[in-house]
């Protein structure tokens, strides 16, 4: 649990504590679940190595909204980070199958007639295109702040750490690759793959992602009911933040 961001805030309403194993490689993760009585579940991952809570985008008041607006929530901590399992070395990038056992989870609860929905930010974003570019069983996904090429994606984070250290990128890459079981494909290859729906969010105060990278993955998206959302001065994943209500009815009606 050593570097791990803590859990520092809980819900405020009822929930339940629940925990499952990704799939296929049976890693141990653990979560939270808003039940509610309709058959629309909403699965949200949480960017970077953060938790669950992810305090500094509003997650969890993100989770409550939806759920009060119709959608049961199920939130839980990646591979390695909050209270969830590391993976072995060489499987620690492979989000894609962390979200393969939270869809088996709900399938457990809710039978194969419920629909279900993905929110990804960030790193939590590209593991929900990584699995739909693979199983179609996911109505519609949103992602906020995603790159469209992890390559690019280092490059800019080198050049605006330590310009010169650039030199570094391939064997990045490639240790990327080797330890951690890193895809390095372009991100606008699986979701040309992916079937369903699909909002891109941005803002346009992102350091890290450019406006330009949700325009790239919407336009390679096959499916004529996906949408791209240009938020006003929002930063890195904290675009709800910006306006919480709008935020909320821009996904229910993305959905609906």
């Amino acid at each position: 649990m050593a570097n791990r961001v803590p859990i520092l805030e809980k819900p405020n309403v009822p929930y339940q504590n629940v925990s499952f194993y990704s799939y296929p490689d049976n890693v141990f993760l653990k979560g939270w679940y808003f039940p509610n009585k309709g058959n629309n579940i909403l699965i949200v991952m949480h960017g970077g190595k953060q938790n669950r809570s992810q305090s500094g985008i509003g997650l969890i008041n993100l989770c409550i909204t939806l759920n009060k607006k119709g959608y049961g929530i199920l939130t839980f901590d990646r591979r390695q980070c909050g209270e969830s399992e590391a993976a072995k070395i060489g499987d620690r990038a492979c989000l894609d199958r962390d979200l393969a056992g939270a869809i088996r989870f709900l399938r457990s609860k809710v039978g194969s007639q419920g629909n279900i929905y993905v929110w990804g930010t960030s790193i939590g974003a590209v593991a929900a295109l990584s699995y739909a570019a693979k199983v179609d069983d996911i109505k519609a996904i949103i992602v906020d702040s995603c790159f469209a090429d992890i390559s690019e994606m280092i490059s800019r984070q080198l050049m605006s750490a330590f310009p010169a250290f650039i030199i570094f990128k391939p064997g990045s890459m490639f240790m990327g690759r080797q330890f951690f079981g890193m895809e390095t494909n372009h991100l606008i290859n699986n979701v040309e793959q992916i079937s369903c729906p699909i909002l891109f969010i941005n803002g346009t105060k992102d350091p890290a992602i450019p406006n330009e990278d949700a325009y790239r993955l919407f336009l390679a998206s096959r499916n004529p009911a996906s949408q791209i959302w240009i938020v006003n001065g929002a930063d890195h994943s904290k675009s709800y933040l910006t306006n919480p209500e709008v935020y909320a009815d821009k996904i229910v009606s993305f959905l609906n």
